[in-house]
């Protein structure tokens, strides 16, 4: 990858001419039939007069080129030749959120995210965050959140629309959901844009519906129903504890634990703290779910005995993504474990997450053959799901997938998570940046092998469990198993 890569400046020439000036092993790849060159960015593009420069890795555009193309100077990235075209970047647009992006210029940058700006580093790629207000159409520009490495700092900066669209987006409601699907339609309409996904949420009830379809995929589901009064009432009369979730909540957001009791009902929840409620009649039971999940529509779900480590509930989240063939591979299979007495295993409660070697070989004391026999069967599963995805929706560069393990070894499956979101990040491109092939190798930041319960504990659940119970939503946690 080094030898593809080059440093980015500006040309002070005070010159009106565009130009560029390019070291001489570059240049004779490009088979030049005139003195001039075509330079890509993004979707924004230039012509520029060319030249050689005495250097080995820099690539000098002149000042109006840069800001044509919409780059800042000092950049690294990959440069690719081709017959009377120099392409820069990849350059990689990120959706999200505004909260997000504001928690970042304030300076609350998580680890996750410093993996992923340490694997763009790696990657040499150009990669910015954005949200709805920083797309501006008229100009063509977007105004990015990126790191500057040079100032180790976040800044920002009007970049060129992206060869690679990541969407990461998600909360929105009212106005600024209608506007979040338009700005979509929009960038998926421009020719040649890439998406690592190709849809950035799963509906719980249309995924459960596609993966119930399929009888070897079935029997890992738990029996669930779209949300009514008269699907709770059924739930409730064959089962002790069901959980009701919104269709297209996140990160534990929208998901209700309820409990039969000999008199009446416990109804748990999770805002900024759990919240337990005691209710008597079914009708109150039911005004106070549709008090916490207003008009959304939601599903009705088997509740799961699951197991637990120190009576706290665990559950996995393995990270599935394409390499640089388009072949799927597992990059990572964290264990969550949620706090003691809560429902959902959302790092939002404060819940942990270890390596899955360390957890099940040292604190759940599984032998090492044991832990990987039931690392394979994950994998095997994994695989079917993802497969069945694809032919249901459509084509994926990555997935997270929730997954949790029933304590009477009976299978049960949750729902399916897509994105594997602030989790991941780009690490490398294992060939010379090509579009239309191309798919980003996306890998997991690995955890520390270090433990934060007490060493010598052991696991509390059953000790022959290997049933499992997958789920596909974005970046949403299962509380339970669930979420």
């Amino acid at each position: 990858m080094t030898g593809n890569c080059f440093i980015v400046k500006s040309l002070a020439d005070g010159s009106s001419t565009i130009t560029v000036s390019l070291p001489e092993a570059l240049l004779s790849r490009g088979q030049l039939k005139g003195n001039t060159l075509r330079i890509k960015a993004g979707q924004s593009e230039i012509t520029a007069l060319v030249r050689i420069n005495q250097t080995q890795r820099e690539i000098h555009i002149s000042e109006q080129g840069l800001i044509r193309l919409g780059l800042p100077s000092g950049l690294k990235l990959q440069a690719v030749m081709s017959p009377g075209c120099l392409r820069l970047g990849p350059v990689i647009g990120i959706f999200v959120g505004r909260g997000y992006l504001n928690n970042i210029r304030e300076g609350g940058s998580h680890f996750r995210l410093l993996g992923l700006v340490e694997g763009n580093r790696r990657a040499h790629t150009l990669l910015y965050l954005f949200t709805l207000r920083d797309v501006n159409w008229q100009r063509g520009r977007i105004t990015g959140t990126y790191y500057n490495y040079e100032e180790n700092r976040w800044a920002k900066h009007p970049f060129p629309f992206p060869d690679i669209l990541y969407d990461r987006a998600g909360g929105f409601s009212g106005e600024a959901e209608k506007n979040a699907r338009r700005l979509r339609q929009r960038l998926q309409g421009i020719p040649g844009l890439k998406t690592i996904n190709c849809q950035h949420y799963f509906d719980k009830w249309v995924l459960h519906q596609a993966l119930h379809k399929h009888g070897d995929v079935r029997e890992y589901l738990p029996k669930t129903l779209i949300y009514d009064r008269q699907n709770l009432e059924h739930m409730l009369r064959d089962y002790k504890v069901i959980y009701i979730k919104t269709c297209t909540g996140s990160n534990g957001r929208g998901v209700i634990r309820v409990a039969r009791e000999t008199i009446g009902y416990t109804l748990t929840f999770f805002t900024q703290t759990q919240i337990e409620k005691k209710i008597v009649s079914l009708s109150h039971l039911e005004e106070e779910i549709r008090k916490i999940i207003g008009r959304s529509r939601a599903i009705v779900q088997q509740g799961l005995d699951l197991v637990s480590h120190n009576g706290a509930i665990v559950d996995l989240r393995p990270l599935y993504q394409k390499n640089g063939q388009g072949e799927w591979q597992v990059t990572a299979i964290p264990v969550r474990v949620g706090v003691r007495g809560a429902h959902i295993t959302s790092t939002r409660t404060g819940s942990r997450v270890y390596d899955f070697p360390y957890f099940f070989e040292v604190l759940a004391g599984y032998s090492k053959e044991q832990s990987q026999a039931l690392q394979d069967r994950i994998k095997g599963l994994l695989h079917r799901i993802v497969t069945l995805l694809e032919e249901e929706f459509g084509p994926f560069g990555e997935l997270g997938i929730d997954l949790a393990l029933d304590k009477d070894a009976k299978p049960g499956k949750d729902t399916v998570a897509l994105g594997c979101g602030e989790e991941t990040f780009i690490e490398a491109f294992l060939a010379p940046w090509n579009m239309p092939s191309f798919w980003p190798v996306l890998k997991r930041r690995p955890f520390p092998a270090t433990s934060p319960l007490p060493a010598g504990s052991r696991w509390a659940g059953d000790e022959k469990v290997l049933s499992l119970t997958p789920a596909v939503c974005p970046a949403a946690a299962p509380g339970q198993g669930q979420r």
